[in-house]
């Protein structure tokens, strides 16, 4: 498993608010996706992590992110990283 480490500034809160349920809708939709969490660390900073079953999903997702267009959201520098262990309930 790979997972896709975005960190983001929100130029437009409100409009990035909006905009989230139809990119939550369109990673889901992607090959080998497992599971995704977007972060808000303060009012204009937010991480999103997005896990797929293996790198070459997580690098398309990648392509993706740096084929956005700089909007209400601005992403910074996008990692990819395999998945060493992980936890939940």
């Amino acid at each position: 498993m790979h997972g896709v480490v975005i960190p983001a500034t929100f130029n437009d809160r409100a409009a990035a608010d909006q905009e989230l349920g139809g990119l939550v809708d369109q990673i889901r939709a992607m090959p080998g996706f497992v599971a995704g969490y977007w972060l808000a660390t303060s009012h204009d900073k937010g991480t999103a992590l997005v896990l797929f079953e293996n790198e070459p999903s997580a690098q398309e997702l990648v392509g993706i992110v740096h084929g956005m267009p700089h909007g209400s959201v601005t992403a910074g520098v996008v990692e990819v990283g395999e998945v060493l262990a992980h936890a939940q309930r």
